[in-house]
């Protein structure tokens, strides 16, 4: 709080009798507040949040502090509201009407609601459909799974979808979106893609420890810990997420026709906009390992794929992983990740202790 009131301070422009100034330029405005209140505003933002807030709040203070007084207030809700990169877009035309004219940007930071961010709606609002995915996920699976805001992925226990998607133009796209996004989520969940019995890999685990010397450790997830024992644990982990997504994909479009559908509408649209598409495993493949250079022709590697590519369950996706991931440490210096724009991440660490509150939870039931 200390160092949130110093930097407010720095901005008004005094480093002494603060509270005071600031009081008494806001009895001017017929507010009696001052810079303790906003410290109260901001105090619940994480670092990154408060490093943006106070940038823009800078270039506020230098054209009018009447309008940052306000700007600084409303900072905290907006930011959660809108999410970086709109919460952007909102100060910066605040910043261009303050230019213009001081009383009508003075009003536009004064006058910031929830219903604000509809006017910079590019996109969808996770928010505003997190019911329905719910709905939705429900008829899928028979059960309530937790839809929470964070970056595409599960911990097993809920599923994190973005604050909002702004991929497409078309806001039915962007809903298409995230209905795939939490699909195939769900899909890793329900096909045992993260959790799996460690009996049923004894072969693949004592092949890896004993040419690694690593060893599997049981106080991580089964996943988590199968992914340690790689000495490049981001190559294997990038190689097992398109792996087992070409897996889930096949086995969702197979069960739910409905999916298969708006799998085919996304695919349409982005070939629509000219975007890149992977048409196949192989395609995949080559563009984690060269970027987005098309042309890629590797033989044994296509060779290692048309062997193996008849993936059922997750020891096919593993014993497919293992080849892949020996071909390419031994083959390639360089490789960049580039997923499908409908590809979810994997969080192992989170994966993890997903699981021990699982378990937690189930030892309070019994």
């Amino acid at each position: 709080m200390k160092e949130i009131k110093e930097k407010l301070v720095k901005i008004f422009g005094t480093e002494s009798l603060a509270d005071h100034y600031v009081k008494e330029y806001c009895l001017f405005l017929g507010r009696e507040k001052s810079v303790s209140d906003l410290v109260e505003y901001l105090n619940d933002l994480d670092e990154n949040s408060l490093e943006i807030v106070f940038r823009y709040g800078k270039d506020i203070a230098k054209i009018d502090r009447e309008a940052c007084y306000s700007y600084f207030k409303n900072a905290s809700q907006a930011i959660k509201d809108l999410g970086y990169k709109i919460f952007e877009e909102w100060v910066k035309k605040g910043i261009d009407l303050l230019k213009k004219n001081k009383e009508e940007g003075r009003r536009y930071f004064q006058s910031y609601t929830k219903n604000t961010k509809y006017s910079f709606r590019k996109g969808v609002f996770l928010d505003d459909i997190r019911k329905v995915l719910i709905y939705y996920l429900r008829g899928l699976s028979g059960y309530d799974l937790s839809i929470k805001e964070g970056d595409s992925y599960t911990n097993i226990k809920n599923i994190f979808l973005p604050k909002y998607i702004d991929v497409f133009n078309e806001e039915e796209y962007n809903f298409l979106l995230y209905k795939i996004k939490a699909t195939i989520l769900y899909g890793f969940i329900k096909y045992s893609s993260l959790i799996f019995d460690k009996k049923s890999m004894e072969d693949f685990i004592k092949y890896l420890e004993e040419k690694y010397k690593r060893k599997f450790e049981n106080r991580f997830a089964p996943i988590h810990a199968l992914m340690n024992i790689f000495p490049n644990r981001n190559l294997a982990l990038n190689l097992f997420n398109i792996l087992e997504t070409y897996r889930i994909l096949n086995i969702l479009c197979k069960e739910f026709k409905g999916f298969n559908k708006d799998l085919q509408l996304i695919k349409n649209k982005l070939k629509e906009d000219g975007r890149i598409i992977s048409k196949t495993i192989l395609d995949e493949i080559n563009l984690y390992l060269n970027g987005f250079i098309r042309n890629l022709s590797d033989k044994k590697l296509e060779k290692i794929l048309e062997l193996n590519l008849n993936i059922k369950n997750i020891r096919d996706t593993i014993n497919l992983l293992i080849k892949l991931y020996e071909y390419i440490e031994e083959n390639y210096t360089r490789y960049d990740f580039h997923p499908l724009i409908y590809q979810n991440k994997i969080y192992l660490e989170e994966i993890t202790r997903g699981l021990i509150e699982i378990n937690n939870d189930l030892r309070n039931i019994l």
